[in-house]
């Protein structure tokens, strides 16, 4: 720690000589340089520099801004909490203190406390772009979609391509009932997040052999399609967007398209798609403007129907096969005894094209028994198996799936198979 100390010894030289704001002045541009921890590559030793530097007396913004920095990145949250609430009381105009201490009170899980923090940041500074990012993180986070909403068009508009804004304002359109925002919004975050599809990886062994068949399925198939029918009943009219079918489905929406497109695609079966809401809405527009009349234009089809297991209405749509099938976070509800066959009908039901997406993270929802709904939680791999043995058998069908591994899309493997997979 030497070259640490040696920094500290200067700072507190100059600050006994009676000029406070150049020490603060020579250990924030040691801080800058990067002198600290790039030198040194101990987060320790930076730590305790500056907090030494405090208790010397050698304080300003940015000597609690970075020593809550490195604080968080060695997972001392709640350490860090404390050093940004002593700033505060010494700084309470500071924006970039009050953004920081709401960010890390985001992090540690207390949206609501970081709220006000946030609030006072953006008053302050009313165009800090991480002030309102976080402001709308943690409104979306208590559920005040209206307010999340508005803040996130706030930063969207100094920042059109956040990512993370994107997310926000996508989620919180569609939870306040703007549909047609919500897809619009997905489509622009799809187009600065293009997926970089790849081959399937088998396995060395198959994970699931058995014997299992929609003719004779699991014990545990006809468990979970009763679990699920009781969901559809309860929900049934209902404003509940999971088993509208709408979440999930709008955020892969612009990547359906994506892949569809120039394909020639007639009909389509959305294999799990719920209660079908998605289908109802009309006029949508893309993120370029281009207007379509209906989801199935949008997606590049001309018509769809709907099979989901909780709904015994809709068998009749598994007699018949499409162009396309799409099956998008339904894979994960099942179990894994009976996927080798449920997949397998993905291909057996398309004539062209498959797509589908598959969560690798527990479900936010709870069957009415009281297990979480994705009860098949596996690695890419895993599920590649399961394509590529359903796939020798199709060789002319074209597949496609993503394995997310975070509920905010952020963590996505993508994959194709069959003719033309590199397209």
């Amino acid at each position: 720690m030497t070259e640490l100390s040696d920094i500290l010894t200067q700072a507190t030289e100059i600050k006994n000589a009676g000029d406070l704001a150049r020490a603060t002045e020579f250990l924030t541009s040691a801080l800058t340089s990067g002198v600290l921890v790039q030198n040194t590559g101990n987060l320790a030793d930076a730590t305790l520099l500056l907090a030494s530097a405090l208790a010397a007396g050698i304080e300003n913004e940015d000597v609690y801004l970075n020593l809550a920095a490195l604080l968080e990145g060695q997972k001392r949250q709640n350490d860090a909490l404390m050093v940004l609430q002593e700033a505060i009381t010494k700084h309470p105009h500071s924006a970039r203190l009050l953004s920081l201490l709401g960010a890390v009170n985001i992090r540690i899980g207390d949206p609501a406390a970081a709220i006000p923090l946030l609030e006072k940041a953006s008053t302050i500074v009313p165009d800090q772009i991480g002030s309102l990012t976080n402001l709308a993180v943690a409104c979306a986070q208590t559920s005040d979609w209206t307010r999340a909403k508005a803040v996130a068009g706030m930063a969207l508009s100094l920042d059109p391509h956040s990512i993370m804004m994107l997310q926000v304002m996508a989620a919180t359109a569609i939870f306040t009932g703007d549909i047609l925002l919500g897809l619009r919004t997905y489509d622009q975050r799809a187009f600065l997040m293009p997926l970089q599809y790849r081959a399937p990886n088998a396995l060395p062994d198959n994970p699931n052999i058995n014997n299992f068949s929609r003719a004779h399925p699991s014990p545990r198939y006809a468990a979970l399609s009763e679990q699920y029918e009781i969901m559809h009943s309860e929900n049934q009219g209902s404003d509940n967007l999971t088993f509208a079918g709408l979440i999930t489905f709008l955020r892969v929406a612009p990547y359906i398209r994506a892949s569809f497109s120039g394909q020639g695609l007639h009909s389509l079966l959305d294999y799990g798609g719920g209660q079908g809401r998605q289908y109802k809405f009309q006029t949508l527009k893309a993120r370029t403007g281009n207007e379509f009349e209906n989801m199935a234009a949008f997606l590049g089809v001309q018509t769809v129907d709907v099979y989901d297991s909780g709904r015994p209405d809709t068998a009749s749509t598994l007699s018949k096969t499409y162009d396309a099938v799409i099956c998008t976070d339904v894979l994960e509800h099942c179990d894994r005894q009976d996927l080798p066959w449920i997949i397998r009908e993905l291909f057996e039901r398309a004539n062209k094209e498959i797509f589908a997406t598959i969560a690798t993270y527990p479900a936010g929802k709870h069957l009415p028994n009281g297990e979480n709904a994705h009860c098949t939680l596996e690695p890419a791999d895993w599920w590649s198996t399961l394509f590529l043995q359903a796939a020798r058998d199709f060789p002319s069908i074209r597949y496609t799936y993503l394995v997310v591994h975070d509920s905010d899309f952020n963590s996505v493997e993508a994959f194709t198979g069959g003719p033309d997979a590199g397209r």
